[in-house]
């Protein structure tokens, strides 16, 4: 009972960190956070409507 509870955690936590990844690697890929002087807060807002867009765009890239 608590292997298989562990490994629906051990799954959800991969399938989350699998997409905050792809979207990391996306906008390095598109130089963004290299060229970005704002304070944190705005840079998350930035960072989450980009993708928002990307993934409205590119439905195939959502993973």
């Amino acid at each position: 009972m608590a292997q298989t509870v562990h490994g629906a955690v051990c799954k959800a936590h991969a399938r989350i960190r699998c997409r905050g990844e792809r979207a990391v690697a996306t906008l390095k890929t598109w130089k963004i956070l290299t060229k970005l002087r704002c304070s944190p807060s705005r840079t998350t807002a930035m960072v989450q409507a980009i993708l928002v867009l990307h993934h409205v765009e590119n439905p195939a890239c959502q993973g």
